[in-house]
């Protein structure tokens, strides 16, 4: 159940670096 909980707080922070990179990239 954690390493799930782990998991999914890093697939959402990855989602977020992810975004930041495409908004800099863009600019």
């Amino acid at each position: 159940e954690e390493l799930g909980r782990d998991h999914a707080e890093v697939v959402r922070l990855t989602g977020i670096y992810h975004n930041l990179i495409r908004t800099w990239a863009e600019t």
